[in-house]
This record gives C-alpha cells, sequence and structure tokens, in this order.
C-alpha cells in the first residue's frame, strides 16, 4: 500500500499537538518540521585502508550550507580494517568548495570506467551523476590514507583503481552462479 492510500484509507484522526504551540515549547509541531524537513541520506564515511567495492549509487547532491556535493555509495566486499567489514555501506562525498575536487571526481569516475582521465567529459561526468545511474553495480578498489592537511588536521585522502572489465565480469558470473542477486 502506498503512502497516498494510507493516507486516504485512515480513518482515525491525526495525533492532536496543540501543547508545542504553548508558552515556554518550540513554535513548530515536531511532526511538521519532519514533513517540511530535507531528508539526509548520508552514511558512514571512509576509513583509512583498502577495500574492494561496488559502486551503489553516483549523484550529486546540495548540503544544508548550499555547496554542491558528489556523492558515490559504496558497498564493500573486502575490507583490510575490522571497523569496516564486507557488506558494509559507505560514502565518498567531495565537496565542490575545495579546488582538488574537479580532479578527484575525474579520478574516480576513470577508475569506475578503467579509461584514461582525459577521456572523462562533461558530458560523461553529467551522465555518470544523472538518475540512470549507469555506474551502478561496477567495482572500484578504494585505498584510503590519513594525512594532514596545510591547516594541520586530519584529513582522509581517498583513491580508485580500476578492477579489469574480465575481473568485474568473472565476479558478477560467480556471484550467479552461488545464487546472489546482481548488484
Amino acid at each position: 500500500m502506498s503512502l497516498t492510500d494510507l493516507l486516504k484509507n485512515n480513518s482515525q484522526p491525526a495525533p492532536d499537538n496543540k501543547d508545542y504551540d504553548a508558552p515556554g515549547k518550540p513554535a513548530a509541531d515536531p511532526l511538521q518540521r519532519v514533513a517540511d524537513s530535507d531528508y539526509n541520506e548520508s552514511g558512514v564515511f571512509i576509513l583509512p585502508g583498502a577495500y574492494v567495492c561496488v559502486i551503489d549509487v553516483t549523484k550529486t547532491a546540495t548540503s544544508r550550507k548550499g555547496d554542491f556535493l558528489w556523492i558515490v555509495r559504496l558497498e564493500i566486499l573486502e575490507s583490510s580494517i575490522t571497523e569496516r567489514p564486507a557488506g558494509t555501506r559507505m560514502d565518498y562525498i567531495a565537496n565542490f568548495k575545495h579546488d582538488p575536487t574537479p580532479g578527484n571526481v575525474k579520478g574516480f569516475i576513470a577508475a569506475a570506467m578503467g579509461c584514461p582521465p582525459e577521456d572523462v567529459t562533461y558530458e560523461a561526468t553529467k551522465l555518470v551523476a544523472s538518475a540512470s545511474n549507469p555506474l551502478h553495480g561496477r567495482m572500484v578498489r578504494v585505498e584510503a590514507t590519513q594525512i594532514k592537511t596545510k591547516a594541520n588536521t586530519d584529513f582522509t585522502k581517498v583513491s580508485f583503481r580500476t578492477i579489469p572489465d574480465d575481473m568485474q565480469e568473472q565476479c558478477a558470473a560467480y556471484r550467479e552462479a552461488v545464487g546472489f542477486a546482481p548488484f
């Protein structure tokens, strides 16, 4: 049943949250604040280590501060660290307010597609971030290292490496043979 059908077929009145408009209470009903809010899909961040991952979603978004973000949701297949075991989903988020971001995004696309960075065009970048989600199911190697920034703060530098097409196909065939759903 869809949410629309549920709302149409519900004969129960909604709870009255008039207490929230009383003096000393927040001005907005908390349930209205839920309806008015933006949904935040942020996930688990990448820790320093080495991973083999499958790409779930590649998209763009705008942060709460209005920054343009590049987001890649990954599912870990293999991991070098216990805090991020196989099966964990994690997000690579690159903020375009930082100068290195366009090059980092280009490196991700090149690694995911197994092509030279100079083949990553504006059109290809738009396609990769589109609703068609063409990188869904592609595997990449992820290498994350903790470094110090110029401001002497810790930062996790993430690099992506290509997994050749023949290995991608072998993995897909193996998953099918043992009865796992395709990526």
